[in-house]
This record gives C-alpha cells, structure tokens and sequence, in this order.
C-alpha cells in the first residue's frame, strides 16, 4: 500500500520530516495526511507529485510509489506523467504491470492510447498514420478527449508540408481547447495539459503568428514548471528562436540554456543538434564568421557576408529546391541578390505558415525601396 511506502520514506530520510510539514507539502491538512499515511487512504497522484518534487532531486522515488497506485485514476495520472517526459520503457512496462492486469475497461482504454503515443513518440508510428489513428478514437471522456486534441495538434506541428493546413489545424485546436484545460479539475491533469498546451501555444504565437511576446509569455509559463525538463527545454530555444531577429545575445544566451537543460533531461539528440545547426545558424544570421560545419549554414554565412560564388557551389550541391524550397530560394537569393529568388522564398514561407522565419526574405526585401512596400503587402495579407 501507499501508506505504507510513504511510512517507509519518512524513516528513511535523513532529515526528520513532522506529519504536518509534510501535509503542508502535499497541500492538505494533517487529519488528511495521517489518513494517508495510517489508515489506507491513496492519495491522489499530484500529491505524490508534490511530496516527491519538494523531498527528491529526481522522480526515482515517485515512479516507484506509481507502481503501487491502485485508483484508476491515479493510475492514469501515472501514465500522463510518464508520457509527458517520454519515460517509454517506463512506461510500457507500467501499462503491462498495472494496466493489461486490470479489470476496468476505461482504464484499459487508457492504456492503449498511451500506448499508442509512446510507440508514436519511438518513431514506430509515423505522423500522418498517428494523425488518422488518433482522429478514428471515440471516447466520451472529457480527459481522454482533451489529451487526443493535444496529440492532434502536435502531430500537425510536426507534418512537414508544402501546405499550411496542418500548422492552421494545430491552431484551431489550441484555441477550442484552452478554456477546458484550464478549468480541468484533476490537479495532475491540469498541470500536465497546461504544459502540452503551452508548448503548442508558444509555437503557434511564434510561427503562425509571428507574434513574439505572446509567444514570449507561453514560452515563460513552461520555462518556470518543474514537472517536465523536455517542455522546458523545448521553451528555452523556442525562447531563442524568438529573438533571431532582435538580439543575437539573446538568442544564443536561451538556445544555451536550451541545449543544458536538454543534457540533463537526457534529450542528446536535440542538444546535438541545436549545437551543430541553430547555433551556427545564428551566427551566420548575424555575421558571425561560420567555417566549418553543417555546409549549408556556411553557404547561409558566404551568401550573406563573404564568398557569393563560394556559397553558390555549396547550395547547389547541398540544398534541395524540392525538400527546402523557402530556404533553396532565400539562400541563392542571398548570393545573387536575385530579388525574384528573394519573392519566392518569401512566397514559400507563407505558403507553409511559417510566417517568423519568413523574416529572412523579408528583411532582405526591405532594403529596397521599390520592393519594401510590395514585400511588405505580401506578408501583410497572411499576417493579418
């Protein structure tokens, strides 16, 4: 039983932690935590939560209580927060222990959408497929309901595509849904759908928009949560990324930050590659000289500083016109100063809904007198 764990962590501490200090932890009062601790009351997940964020440096200690939940909901609580910080070997191992074992058909429900992210977060399901799997489920769960739009919508960020329909999709869900996460009741639940939600939002403020302090905002909310250091991370760069065009300092500064919280967060990958492509890639935004590395941030810094001919010979044999058309254009555009290559750039931008990064062609654009005004009409019809 729970109870009994909790017993068993208290003795084991080295510090003496009073009944009522650890009520005034978990947010509830001493005859309520006395329940808990002697009587065979569980308490529900988000106090667990708590007492393990505020006594451990890790979740070693709470993963181990999860494992002796017994209320479907906290069960599924358990399997949110092992979703949201992509623990999956955990977490498949929990749903087989604790939900494959189980009786109640909600909770099974429950257990194979988890399921069913995780092997999608494995890259065992691919995004168009996920989208149409998570689009057939029915449910009349409100939780369930909500935690398959969030899946949706990032599915959607995730598509890359020629077509702005998705990143369109993922921002009609964000605004059908935010009210109802944040009136959720579940105290675990709320917490953890607000970062999904905040990180979608922040990206949706950043590219859709191009509204940067909104973006801002969201990015703050996720950066100063403790539940999950992936969501951090992820808003330290998104935070970066923010300032491309307003401060290389700044930008660098937050995409460090980024990059730290990744490593402790176990996330290589992403730090890798922030640190062989968006660091450099600011460099050579900013006229930074960039000589070795991913070829095409060169080609981006000859282009736009030094060697025209140099990055000419780079992009034609690195850059897809196909794959990476807005930046194939941006890029010769750069080295050529080829305003027509600049217009279409600015024209593929926009087509795919990135409209912050359609700032590159802009900014270029402005500098002429004759093409400031109709770039500036151009980006002024999808900014509306």
């Amino acid at each position: 039983m729970i109870g009994n764990a909790l017993e068993t962590m208290l003795d084991c501490l080295e510090e003496n932690i009073p009944v009522k200090d650890l009520a005034r932890i978990a947010e509830v009062d001493v005859r309520t935590m006395r329940r808990y601790l002697y009587e065979g009351v569980e308490p529900g997940f988000c106090k667990l939560y708590k007492i393990s964020r505020s006594l451990f440096k890790d979740d070693v200690q709470l993963i181990d209580w999860a494992y002796k939940l017994e209320l479907p909901e906290n069960i599924k609580a358990a399997m949110e927060y092992l979703s949201l910080n992509k623990n999956l070997d955990v977490l498949n191992d929990y749903i087989k222990v604790k939900v494959d074992t189980s009786t109640n058909k909600n909770l099974k429900r429950w257990g194979a959408l988890y399921g069913m992210i995780s092997s999608y977060e494995a890259g065992e399901i691919k995004n168009k497929e996920m989208l149409d799997k998570v689009r057939k489920v029915s449910t009349n769960d409100s939780e369930m309901k909500l935690l398959l739009n969030l899946v949706e919508a990032n599915v959607c960020y995730r598509i890359l595509s020629t077509s702005a329909a998705y990143l369109h999709t993922m921002s009609r869900i964000c605004d059908e849904i935010e009210q109802d996460v944040y009136d959720l009741k579940d105290c675990f639940f709320r917490m953890s759908f607000e970062v999904r939600l905040n990180d979608l939002l922040g990206k949706r403020f950043l590219y859709v928009l191009a509204d940067v302090e909104k973006a801002r905002e969201h990015a703050a909310k996720n950066i100063s949560q403790d539940i999950c250091a992936i969501f951090k991370a992820n808003s330290y760069y998104l935070l970066g990324t923010s300032f491309t065009f307003e401060s290389y300092e700044l930008s660098v500064l937050n995409t460090k930050q980024a990059i730290d919280v990744y490593r402790e967060a176990n996330y290589e990958g992403f730090a890798d590659e922030l640190e062989r492509w968006f660091l450099p890639f600011l460099d050579a935004h900013h006229g930074v000289k960039v000589t070795e590395g991913v070829p095409v941030v060169i080609a981006h810094y000859e282009a736009k500083w030094g060697d025209k001919g140099k990055a000419l010979e780079i992009i034609e044999k690195e850059v897809s016109e196909a794959e990476e058309a807005m930046y194939y254009f941006y890029y010769k555009g750069l080295a050529t100063n080829d305003s027509d290559m600049l217009f279409k750039s600015l024209s593929q931008f926009l087509k795919v809904g990135d409209l912050f990064f359609a700032q590159l062609p802009l900014e270029q654009l402005r500098k002429s007198e004759t093409l400031k005004s109709v770039a500036e009409a151009v980006y002024g019809q999808f900014a509306k």
